[in-house]
């Protein structure tokens, strides 16, 4: 068609046509051949239909449309050309539809595979039926018997690849194990068959292995007679094993991670190992074989990979003297509670393959970077592990040329910190280059998981035991896992420092907790501070406790004050019995009857940096004052903020708080404020500290001691519930004991004397302020029996009950009313009318059954400062000297005490508003004064405020 050239139409005029010299020689077409455009044709018109295909290849659907538009018989057609008839409109839209469809077709497989997967699980396990599924399910139970589950299992299989695949997720189909799984697959069957009898009839109804699988064991059956079943499981567990590829790495590997979780070895039972006889680590040989998969740790991931060449063995663990805890339990008073209210915990170890691996890592991360070590051992602690590495020799040219060997400098290897955290994926990595007093740098690598460290371990241990003052505190475990305890008496003061989270609150928690488990009421007093309102308050009822535990910054201020006034009163008793400390006085104390016993005093405060916030100066000057003179005096102080910034942890403060504790803290500067020295910004919280003490060089890794809920509820349940059996029968027991010693009295044979008050002044139920009245005589209603006779815990609710109200009856002077101190003061003169109108007589009240609630010793002091808060502050100086005078002046007032007139004159105003003195006289004359040389109107106002304080 293409070398026909359309005829001249009639009329037209003919085209002329251009002589054209044909080309000779090599370039002369071929005869009978197209060679282009012909002579007689100026322009070439081209035919459509028979058009040359383009060099691109055209779509399936742009073809078809375009055969669909062309003409059946183009203008310019012979007449010899052949009609072609055009195609059908609907065969050219299914074509263009399948074409369209060809892409979703995987995706479309995967569904219907997934559809018909659903549906046959349906029909197997009866959760569906119809037309179609039953004769289906039916088929499948024939022909694979038991094994029918198979086929649906292995068509989701089949579609979830199918999508993976579509998604560019599924990995190189192995088709090798695909084979060996279909083989196993049918071996399963004709053991099943086996299972079930082998009978043809039963594998027809669908038992056993079916059809299939009764077919399978008729071959093995005539093959390999009578030991068909044997060579059937041999065959089945070879295929499964080469089907699920299963390699001796890869049970290694499952093997590690089931220790790690705790499921296989008991990680107590491989750590501690003993220490090998040479420290150096033995590798193995260089020539050995890689492994076929490197194995990585168990924990990490992103690990370095070793091979065996570079894999470390049995890198020795050093066991903690101090670790293991005392065979036989140290003997305990039977007035403290007992240590199986506690929870006992054991540390969780990691393996020894674990520590292996993380050896091997350091050596070959410093060795990457030109600095050789060994790893001479290590020490496992219930969060970090220690490696303790040694330095290696490098070879370097000397001054002479010759190579010579050069230590690796410590430096080197700490400066390699972030690049073994690196390698190791640890969050956070210390180094101690050098440990103090050893020849190796210390590398401490946190575990996978942290182990919880319980305090009664640590007080049943060696070194808890071994401190024979009476403030010891358990504080946790170090890197070895051996148990660190410290003495407050030695400290002799504790500064607490860290973020919040970090384990403040628990620690202080865990210290009252081992000082109440370890000490009476009588030995030991607590004072504690709570700001934030939540944590300590949970003691409140412990009877070592004075008081309550205070939240308001006011009252706060005003215990922190009458602990000075108490620091300086047990000062001027030292004074008048010629001791030194507390020791030597308790020491005279011991002999002499008439001496007060002082218990010591220990004070916490939660939050510092709260009052330093609020009342900073006076909150300063305070803490310094204790922390400078409280120690002699027994009063030791243990503070905790969660801010070490200058301007809370001043100079004065660090200056006399040498044992400080420091918890995870945000940055260097933070650390180097509470402890001198950075790394407490590389610890990982929620108990891991840094504790330095006096007689420490430097400071120490510790995790702290973790004390639940439960057990605290425990503790201060069982002391409430001795609090008052203890305190009643210790009094009844001293007073019987001082009755026999001395001589009688005039309260007649078997008197004793009045107690001892006890710190603060004040003693069991006796008003704040009062005296303590003679007792009266007790050896006749406590008979022979004695007080002490039995624990406490052994005696019944009945019993004790009897004892209290006994005790409370004859020993206990009952706590005077107003009315008695009214009648006890002397009648006012009879030329005083106004005294009796501005002080009436109040009405009696009935005496209280029960003695009165126990005050703290502060309450008497606030009490006051809040009777004369709106007053003058010299308004006591000022009443002190109206009594001693008898008379009342302003010029008297300006005299005795230095002041100008306009505020003696302030101070008369508010005596006579208080009716203590009368009104002004004419002629210049003194006043009247309405009270006698006894009274005490300041301590009469604090009295009523306490009292309303507890209404």
């Amino acid at each position: 068609m293409g070398m026909n050239r359309p005829r001249n139409k009639p009329g037209s005029t003919p085209t002329r046509r251009t002589p054209e010299r044909r080309p000779t020689g090599r370039n002369a077409p071929s005869q009978g051949a197209p060679s282009g455009r012909r002579r007689n044709d100026p322009v070439r018109r081209i035919d459509p239909m028979q058009a040359p295909r383009p060099t691109r290849q055209f779509d399936a659907d742009q073809a078809v449309a375009m055969r669909a538009e062309a003409p059946a018989n183009p203008p310019d057609a012979g007449a010899s050309r052949k009609k072609i008839a055009p195609p059908d409109p609907g065969f050219v839209r299914v074509v263009v539809l399948g074409n369209r469809l060809r892409k979703y077709s995987d995706d479309l497989l995967a569904i219907l595979l997934l559809v018909l997967a659903a549906l046959t699980l349906f029909a197997l396990t009866g959760l569906s039926s119809g037309t179609l599924l039953e004769p289906w399910s039916g088929f499948l139970r024939q022909w694979f018997g038991w094994g029918a589950i198979l086929v649906p299992t292995s068509l989701g299989l089949v579609g979830g690849g199918v999508l993976l695949h579509n998604l560019g997720r599924l990995p190189p189909v192995r088709w090798g194990r695909v084979i060996w799984g279909e083989l196993a697959v049918f071996l399963l069957l004709t053991l099943f068959n086996y299972a079930n009898g082998g009978s043809v009839l039963l594998a027809a109804e669908g038992q056993g292995g079916g059809v299939v699988g009764w077919a399978v064991g008729y071959i093995f059956q005539r093959v390999f007679a009578p030991a068909d079943l044997f060579v059937v499981g041999f065959s089945f567990l070879v295929a499964l094993v080469l089907a699920l590829d299963i390699t001796a790495d890869r049970i290694e590997r499952a093997l590690r991670w089931l220790t790690s979780q705790g499921f296989a070895d008991d990680p107590g039972r491989q750590l501690p190992l003993p220490l090998a006889e040479s420290g150096a680590m033995v590798a193995e040989p260089e020539d050995v074989a890689p492994a076929k998969a490197a194995p990585t740790v168990v924990e990490e991931k992103a690990r370095a990979r070793l091979t065996k060449g570079e894999r470390l063995k049995n890198v020795p663990v050093e066991a903690s003297k101090t670790e293991a805890r005392n065979k036989v339990k140290p003997k305990r008073d039977k007035r403290l509670p007992s240590l199986d209210m506690l929870d006992d915990l054991d540390l969780r170890r990691p393996a020894q393959r674990e520590i292996d691996d993380t050896a091997s890592i350091i050596v070959k991360t410093l060795g990457e970077f030109g600095v050789p070590v060994n790893v001479i051992g290590a020490r496992v602690g219930p969060s970090v592990t220690q490696y303790q590495v040694e330095p290696g020799f490098v070879e370097r040219p000397g001054v002479d040329g010759i190579s010579k060997q050069w230590k690796v400098r410590v430096g080197q290897i700490a400066s390699l910190q972030n690049d073994m955290a690196l390698a190791l994926s640890a969050t956070t990595l210390r180094i101690e280059a050098p440990v103090p007093g050893q020849h190796y740098v210390g590398i401490e690598v946190p575990h996978r998981r942290t182990s919880v460290v319980g305090l009664r371990p640590v007080i049943e241990s060696e070194a808890f035991q071994k401190i024979g003052a009476p403030l010891k505190l358990a504080l946790g475990r170090d890197v070895s896992g051996a148990a660190i305890a410290a003495d407050l008496g030695k400290m002799p003061h504790m500064l607490i420092a860290g973020t919040t989270g970090s384990g403040k609150s628990v620690a202080i928690t865990s210290m009252v907790a081992s000082l109440i488990l370890t000490n009476t009421p009588d030995d030991l007093r607590i004072v504690m501070i709570d700001p934030k309102m939540v944590e300590l308050v949970r003691f409140n009822g412990v009877p070592h406790l004075l008081g309550k535990v205070e939240t308001e910054v006011t009252r706060i201020l005003g215990v922190l004050r009458w602990t000075v006034r108490e620091m300086e009163r047990r000062y001027k008793l030292f004074e008048t019995y010629h001791v030194r400390n507390l020791d030597t006085y308790m020491a005279k104390a011991a002999k002499k009857l008439d001496v007060e016993k002082l218990p010591r005093v220990a004070v916490f405060i939660d939050e510092l940096a709260d009052l330093m916030m609020q009342a900073p100066d006076e909150t300063e000057r305070m803490v310094v004052r204790l922390a400078q003179m409280a120690r002699a005096t027994g009063i030791h102080l243990v503070v905790a903020t969660q801010r070490p910034s200058v301007d809370v942890v001043t100079g004065l403060i660090k200056a006399n708080f040498p044992a400080r504790i420091a918890f995870a803290v945000t940055s260097s500067i933070d650390s180097r404020v509470i402890l001198d020295t950075v790394g407490a910004e590389s610890l990982l919280g929620k108990g891991d500290m840094l504790f330095q003490s006096p007689e420490m060089q430097a400071p120490a890794r510790v995790q702290g001691c973790f004390l639940s809920d439960k057990e605290i509820d425990r503790i201060v349940a069982w002391w409430k519930d001795q609090a008052d059996i203890y305190a009643e029968e210790a009094l009844a027991d001293t007073l019987e004991i001082e009755a026999d010693d001395m001589p009688p009295t005039v309260g007649g044979p078997g008197a004793a004397p009045p107690p001892r008050p006890p710190v603060g002044g004040v003693a069991p139920g006796q008003p704040a302020g009062g005296k303590p009245a003679a007792p009266r005589p007790v050896a006749e209603k406590l008979g022979p029996e004695k007080p002490l006779e039995k624990p406490h815990a052994e005696l019944t609710k009945a019993e004790a009950a009897r004892r209290r109200a006994l005790i409370q009856d004859t020993v206990l002077p009952a706590p005077k009313t107003e009315a008695d101190e009214a009648a006890a003061r002397p009648a006012p003169k009879p030329e005083r009318p106004a005294r009796a109108a501005k002080r009436p007589a109040p009405e009696p009240e009935p005496v209280a059954s029960a003695p009165a609630k126990q005050a703290a010793p502060w309450d008497e002091m606030l009490a006051r400062e809040a009777a004369v808060e709106d007053k003058d502050q010299q308004i006591e100086q000022a009443i002190e000297i109206v009594k001693k005078h008898g008379t009342a002046s302003a010029s008297l007032l300006q005299r005795k005490m230095r002041i100008g007139y306009p505020r003696a004159a302030r101070l008369m105003d508010e005596l006579k508003a208080m009716g203590l003195i009368g009104r002004e006289q004419q002629g210049g004359k003194t006043r009247e004064v309405f009270m006698n040389k006894d009274d005490d109107p300041i301590g009469d106002q604090a009295r009523k405020i306490m009292d309303q304080d507890e209404e």
